[in-house]
């Protein structure tokens, strides 16, 4: 016999008595200064978290794991006297944006959405016009993160 509990930010399988957790939370970032065309995906290759393994930093593609609600969130600064706007879509469908634009100097601007997901789903950020990124190795301010909330 199975039993499976669904809490926040993972999932608790209790089976013959025994318990797993399984966390599905990631955290991804760009490291450099990067351009972006428009409808381009944004590639976060730069893993902070990817418990569950369900982002893939090769694609810069989210693939829930299971039915549920996830949540997500975005943060963006621009380079210096460039304008960024980006777009998190789920299953190539615009959910959420960000914009910043400055003249002078940087700009930023964040965003974060619950979306209601199937297994198999993906979600992803792509460039909705050409937007330049800011970037450094040790400054990390272009972030894409998102977790499961719960089940279905």
């Amino acid at each position: 016999m199975l039993f499976v509990t669904i809490i926040s930010l993972g999932l608790l399988a209790i089976v013959h008595g025994q318990c797993a957790l399984k966390t599905i939370a990631f955290s991804a970032a760009i490291d450099r200064e990067q351009t972006f065309d428009a409808n381009q995906v944004v590639i976060y290759d730069i893993v902070i978290t990817n418990h569950g393994n369900a982002y893939d930093n090769s694609t810069g593609l989210f693939t829930a794991p299971v039915d549920g609600m996830y949540s997500f969130q975005l943060n963006l600064l621009t380079i210096k006297e460039k304008e960024g706007w980006l777009e998190l879509v789920h299953n190539g469908q615009l959910k959420v944006s960000v914009y910043a634009k400055q003249d002078s100097t940087y700009d930023s601007s964040s965003n974060s959405v619950i979306i209601k997901m199937k297994e198999g789903d993906r979600v992803n950020v792509r460039a909705h016009k050409k937007s330049g990124l800011f970037g450094r190795d040790d400054e990390l301010y272009n972030t894409f993160s998102g977790h499961f909330l719960s089940g279905l």
